[in-house]
């Protein structure tokens, strides 16, 4: 989530769980292990040397009519020397960045990757690799310790089928699994509460809310076995609930076989969500949130390119699939 004023205190005054943007905060951990002074430092000293080759070769190219391009080749330098040599984690980024798969619950391999792999202090590491790396995995670790946040992640790793409780801390397994319970008979108590006792059935031949005759519903031929046909996860959905059920169920799940780490969840529980009908509510309940920022701020990115003031006049639905094209760059789909 954006770490902006107004939507901090906007997330707080509505008692919501704030998941912070994972690609910000790997981004100023990184910025602050660049603070060190032996690394001000040595940026100095590449960037003095920067300065005095192009003074010199805006010298020499003064006469010819070059000097801009000395100036901008100057300008890159700087830019890389500041910005492009702290980025060795941009691959983490990018792939957490995006709106078309499931990255909420990569998030907690994510940071178990960086603590126990990619930031762990090695033997031929220099005393300045090791301090960055403290720096930059003890940030992270301090922004996801919180407790709320924690327990978000948990149980988002949790309904993951490639992941379950292989990155939940082994004193938090069986908490977690008891907050995934309670939740599970929470969700099947509202799904009861919204489901109408007498569902109203039309037969067609009314009038509409213009007053037109509206045609008569076209009757389909039914087959002995459709009499008996009954989908099983709108029956477990809209039955009574025991704690006793519910541990069955996601004790089932866990004791399944992982996925494999290239699955889909979301294609995994298409196809398993009858078979674990309450924890696939769940799954959809918390795969859905993205890990970082990106995916919303490029929508609204997108949307200020799309209707700007030259385009002013543009109807809500062509400005909606304008924008929908500029984002998947194909033919928007219809909704």
């Amino acid at each position: 989530m954006d770490n902006s004023t107004n939507i901090v205190k906007a997330v707080s005054l509505k008692h919501w769980t704030r998941l912070q943007c994972f690609g910000h905060r790997l981004h100023l951990a990184i910025k602050g292990s660049m603070r060190d002074q032996r690394i001000q430092r040595a940026m100095g000293v590449c960037k003095k040397s920067g300065q005095r080759f192009f003074l010199l070769m805006e010298k020499e190219t003064r006469t010819s009519g070059h000097s801009r391009g000395a100036q901008a080749a100057k300008a890159q330098v700087d830019h890389r020397i500041t910005h492009q040599v702290p980025n060795p984690h941009a691959v983490f980024t990018g792939a957490l960045s995006g709106e078309e798969y499931v990255s909420v619950s990569y998030l907690k391999p994510v940071l178990h990757l960086f603590n126990e792999e990619v930031l762990k202090p090695v033997a031929d590491d220099s005393e300045l690799t090791k301090t960055i790396k403290a720096s930059v995995i003890n940030y992270l670790n301090e922004k996801y310790d919180n407790a709320a946040t924690d327990d978000l992640l948990n149980i988002a790793s949790l309904v993951d089928p490639r992941f379950k409780t292989h990155y939940i801390k082994d004193d938090k397994v069986e908490a977690v699994k008891s907050r995934a319970v309670a939740q599970m008979l929470d969700q099947c108590q509202r799904t009861l509460q919204a489901t109408p006792a007498f569902p109203s059935t039309e037969l067609g031949g009314g009038k509409g809310d213009d007053g037109a005759a509206a045609s008569p519903a076209k009757l389909q031929k039914k087959t002995l076995g459709s009499f008996f046909k009954k989908s099983y996860t709108d029956s477990v959905a809209t039955s009574d609930l025991t704690e006793q059920q519910a541990e069955a169920e996601l004790n089932s799940y866990l004791q399944a076989p992982d996925a494999d780490s290239e699955t889909n969840p979301l294609a995994w529980w298409k196809i398993n969500s009858a078979t674990y009908p309450r924890v696939s509510l769940l799954a959809k309940r918390y795969l859905c949130i993205p890990a970082t920022s990106s995916p919303s701020e490029r929508a609204f990115s997108t949307g200020g390119n799309v209707v700007s003031g030259n385009r002013a006049a543009l109807k809500p639905d062509t400005g909606f699939k304008a924008r929908q094209t500029s984002l998947s760059g194909k033919k928007p789909v219809e909704v």
